[in-house]
């Protein structure tokens, strides 16, 4: 539980001094904490790997897997809908999504 708090703050940390190191090299030290933070994401996870029961097998339906996302497609009322129609979905849809990625 303590990993996923880390690497989503150091991600977007190492992203901001990649970009600003090529505009200003001195901001490239902030890769050292980066660094050390990852580092202890890798030590505990091996740490954590370790243990007898640290890992579980999850089944899958296997071929029946492609077969069911195809009867989705195929019988989505989506598909079936006429193109004028189809266009605003699409985009209406596609707005919303980046409204709730940048919020």
């Amino acid at each position: 539980m303590i990993v996923l708090p880390i690497v989503s703050v150091m991600f977007p940390v190492a992203a901001f001094a990649a970009v600003f190191t090529l505009v200003w090299q001195k901001i490239g030290a902030v890769f050292y904490v980066t660094g050390y933070a990852l580092r202890f994401i890798g030590f505990f996870s091996e740490l954590i790997y370790s243990w007898p029961y640290s890992s579980i097998t999850v089944g899958s339906m296997g071929v029946a897997t492609a077969f069911y996302v195809l009867a989705l497609v195929v019988l989505s009322p989506f598909v079936r809908m006429k193109k004028k129609y189809k266009y605003p979905t699409v985009g209406a849809l596609g707005a919303a999504v980046l409204v709730l990625a940048f919020i």
